[in-house]
């Protein structure tokens, strides 16, 4: 009788492999031969559900990606107009989200040089930049910030914010630190469109 055979599965521990490869030694690690080691598989296992490096590397992408949205799923449904509860569900604040940062970082190197990760991770930019459009939108329509706040302004610059960690910089409103064991909440300046939210973690 054939061996039943989970596909779903089985590709969730090939990408599950090439994640923790890629946070302990990087992208170059990650590699056919390696990554089979890892799951105790054939080569062969590895490039039936993954063509190339690219594809799997785009697999990390993704779990990671499915991870966060998860978490900013979560902060919406709790309030729909938490834009500071929405950033800290991205920037690394937890473990869980230090690796995904490590997995992006991998990924945005990797689509410099390969225009069809460019194209997803500037979608995913995008698609980022309009959620907090949004959100700034319907803050000015009830009220409770600035009315001349261009959204559209306002939600980029939220969006590439969030897209400088781990680097610290200095602004008009001040930079705030936030460690590995801080849970503060992000200043009340995250409504202001000159306030950049800037983060260093910490072994």
């Amino acid at each position: 009788m054939p061996r039943f055979v989970d596909h779903e599965q089985r590709r969730a521990e090939v990408v599950a492999a090439a994640t923790e490869l890629l946070l302990a030694k990087g992208r170059a690690a990650l590699t056919v031969r390696n990554v089979a080691e890892a799951v105790g598989c054939s080569t062969k296992v590895v490039s039936h559900y993954f063509e190339n490096m690219d594809e799997l590397l785009y697999g990390t992408y993704v779990a990671s990606v499915e991870r966060a949205q998860i978490r900013m799923t979560t902060v919406l449904a709790a309030d729909p107009l938490d834009v500071q509860g929405l950033i800290e569900s991205v920037i690394p604040l937890d473990d869980e989200r230090r690796r995904d940062w490590t997995i992006w970082f991998g990924f945005w190197t990797e689509a410099f040089t390969s225009p069809p990760l460019f194209s997803v991770q500037q979608g995913r930019a995008r698609r980022t930049a309009e959620r907090l459009t949004h959100i700034v939108l319907l803050l000015k329509d009830q009220g409770r910030i600035d009315p001349s706040i261009d959204a559209l302004t306002t939600g980029s610059a939220k969006s590439r914010a969030i897209g400088i960690q781990p680097k610290r910089f200095e602004n008009p409103v001040g930079t705030r630190k936030y460690g590995n064991s801080d849970s503060s909440r992000l200043p009340s300046c995250v409504a202001e469109p000159n306030c950049i939210v800037s983060v260093e973690t910490y072994e």
